[in-house]
C-alpha cells in the first residue's frame, strides 16, 4: 500500500527557494523607459520561480531557470543555478540530468546534499559514502542523512537522527510525522498513531498527516474503517502528486475497486501501483498477467520481494516449472534471513515458505508452530499445519 507521505529528498528549504527568486528579480533586465503601447498587467507579469516551487511545478521551474543560467554575458551568471536546475531535475525523477546539472556547479553543503541522494537513486553505492562523508551536523545536512536512511530502510537510524534534531529544535513538531511514517514501516502501528497524534494536535487539517493516519487505520482495522478518513482529503486542494497518492491508496482501501482505472497509469510514478496491481491479478487467479508485471519489478522492500516470491510460486505451480519455484524458495529466504525481518511474523512465514518449497518439512513446521498462536484460527494455516504434522 502507498504512503501519502514522501520524506524530502534533499531538503531544500523554502528560505533557499525564497533567496533563489530574490537573485533571478536581481537578473530580471530592466524594462525600458519609454512603452510605445501599455500592456494589461496580466501581460506583463513574470513568474517567479518560488510558486512554481510551491505549486511542485519542477517542469516549469526548470525553464525559468534555464533561461537565467543562458545569461552568462554582463556578469549575470550565478554559480549555485547548476544546483538549483539538478534539484528540479531530481524531484521530476531525471536522475543523471540532476547529476549533471549538479557536477557543473561549485562545492557546497547544497551540492553535496542533491548528489548523496542522486547517488542513491542511481544506486551508486561509492559515491554515496563519498557524499556521505561530507554530511556536516548542519540541520540540513542531518535531515538529509535521515531521509536516506528511511529510503534504505534503516528506519531505526532514522529515528534517531530524527530525535537528535528535535531536543534541539523542539518547535519542529513535523518531525514526527517522519518518525511516525518510520514506525508505520516497522509496523509499530500503534507507536506511530501515538506519535503522529502529537502533530495533528496543532495541524489537525494536514494531508500527509491525515493520509498517513488512514493508512495506520487501514493496518489496524479494515479499508472501510480508513476510508471516511481519506474522504476528507478528497475535498482538500492537493498538489498533483499527492492527488494521484490519495487515488491510489482510496482503491487500496476499497479493496480493489478501480484498481484497473488508477494503478496502471502510476505504475511509472508510484512503486506501490504495480506492487498492488500484482496483488489485485493475483486475487482475481489471473497468474499470467501478474507473472507479465513482476517480472518487471526490481524488489527493493520486504513487501515487493514476498509479492515477488508468491506470484514466481503460483507459476511455478501453475507451468509445473521448478527454476521458477526455487526463484520462489530463494525470494523467501532473503526476507526470511533478513536482519529486519528474522524475528516478525511475515518473516517466519516466509522462512517457512522457504523450507517447505525446499522440501524440509520438519523445519517449516518448527516456524509455523512458532507463530501458531497468531494464526491458529486462519483456515489457511490450520490447513498447512495439518498437512506437515
Amino acid at each position: 500500500m502507498a504512503d501519502l507521505l514522501r520524506l524530502r529528498m534533499v531538503h531544500l528549504r523554502w528560505r533557499e527557494a525564497k533567496q533563489i527568486a530574490q537573485l533571478l528579480s536581481r537578473l530580471r533586465p530592466a524594462k525600458k523607459k519609454q512603452q510605445s503601447v501599455t500592456r494589461p498587467k496580466a501581460e506583463q507579469q513574470i513568474p517567479d520561480l518560488d510558486e512554481f516551487l510551491l505549486k511542485r511545478d519542477y517542469a516549469a521551474a526548470i525553464s525559468l531557470l534555464e533561461v537565467y543560467e543562458g545569461m552568462k554575458n554582463g556578469g549575470s551568471e550565478n554559480p549555485d543555478l547548476p544546483v538549483y536546475l539538478g534539484i528540479c531535475y531530481f524531484y521530476l525523477g531525471m536522475y543523471e540530468d540532476a547529476k549533471n546539472s549538479a557536477e557543473k556547479a561549485e562545492r557546497t553543503p547544497l551540492q553535496n546534499r542533491l548528489l548523496f541522494h542522486v547517488s542513491h537513486k542511481l544506486g551508486e553505492e561509492k559515491r554515496l559514502m563519498a557524499h556521505h562523508q561530507l554530511l556536516g551536523n548542519t540541520l540540513e545536512d542531518q535531515l538529509s542523512l535521515a531521509s536516506i536512511h528511511y529510503m534504505r530502510m534503516h528506519y531505526t537510524e532514522a529515528i534517531e537522527v530524527y530525535k537528535s534534531i528535535l531536543q534541539e529544535h523542539t518547535n519542529m513538531i513535523a518531525l514526527n510525522v517522519y518518525m511516525a511514517m518510520c514506525y508505520y514501516k516497522m509496523d509499530y502501528f500503534d507507536v506511530a498513531q501515538e506519535v503522529l497524534a502529537v502533530y495533528l494536535r496543532s495541524f489537525p487539517d494536514s494531508p500527509a498527516a491525515l493520509n498517513l493516519k488512514a493508512c495506520i487505520t487501514f493496518k489496524t482495522y479494515n479499508g472501510k474503517a480508513a476510508l471516511p478518513e481519506v474522504e476528507v482529503l478528497q475535498k482538500a486542494t492537493l498538489y498533483p502528486a499527492a492527488a494521484e497518492l490519495l487515488r491510489h491508496n482510496t482503491v487500496v482501501f476499497k479493496d480493489g475497486d478501480g484498481a484497473m482505472q488508477v494503478f496502471p497509469g502510476l505504475m511509472d510514478t508510484l512503486p506501490e501501483a504495480r506492487v498492488n496491481l500484482i496483488l489485485y491479478h493475483l486475487k482475481r487467479e489471473d497468474i499470467e498477467s501478474a507473472m507479465t508485471l513482476c517480472n518487471d519489478l526490481e524488489p527493493q522492500s520486504t513487501t515487493e520481494f514476498l509479492v515477488k516470491a508468491i506470484t514466481f510460486a503460483y507459476w511455478g505451480q501453475l507451468k509445473e516449472s521448478k527454476d521458477h519455484l526455487k526463484t520462489a524458495e530463494q525470494f523467501f529466504k532473503m526476507v526470511g534471513e533478513s536482519p529486519y525481518d528474522t524475528d516478525t511474523i511475515p518473516g517466519r512465514q516466509s522462512m517457512a515458505c522457504s523450507l517447505f518449497l525446499s522440501g524440509q518439512y520438519e523445519d517449516a513446521l518448527v516456524y509455523l508452530n512458532s507463530i501458531q498462536v497468531r494464526f491458529f484460527t486462519v483456515n489457511a494455516y490450520v490447513w498447512i499445519h495439518f498437512l506437515l504434522d
